[in-house]
């Protein structure tokens, strides 16, 4: 059984994760829109079309982060940011948020995990997922047992 620390995630890191995430997703639209504004950029202000794509497209991207910043930082996702720790074993999650409130998860419900340089994102539906940062084992052994665990799930 593995105990991790109480950890809590920051408005700021889940930003940082769900703007990540958007930029892996649509990284080939963003560049196309932006390769074709470029080039567009000989015809702004002789071709109407040309003149509202690159001013859609300057305006898009910067009022889409910012729109995720808002969104992520927001009073509706304070549940979110409450600390918490969770128990992991063969079979089960077991989160224990601030007012000793659990929620069980059964690892057989993650139907991906992410591991990127210092956190997990183990996926629970299309787009929830919850975030457990490395640094909360205690041990070394405690993080190789939660890898093997989470390798074990259908994460391909």
């Amino acid at each position: 059984m593995i105990q991790t620390y109480t950890y809590a995630l920051s408005p700021k890191t889940y930003f940082r994760i769900i703007a990540e995430n958007r930029l892996r997703r649509f990284w080939w639209l963003y560049l196309l829109m932006i390769i074709f504004s470029l080039s567009s950029l000989d015809r702004f202000g002789d071709d109407n079309f040309i003149t509202t794509y690159i001013i859609v497209s300057a305006v898009y991207l910067p009022c889409l982060f910012i729109y995720l910043y808002f969104w992520a930082t927001s009073r509706k996702n304070q549940n979110l940011f409450l600390p918490h720790s969770f128990t992991v074993d063969e079979k089960m999650m077991t989160s224990t948020s601030a007012g000793n409130f659990q929620s069980e998860i059964p690892l057989q419900l993650i139907i991906k995990t992410v591991e990127r340089k210092s956190y997990w994102l183990l996926y629970i539906a299309k787009s929830q997922f919850i975030y457990i940062p490395k640094a909360v084992f205690p041990t070394q052994e405690d993080l190789a047992t939660f890898k093997r665990l989470m390798s074990g799930t259908k994460n391909k």
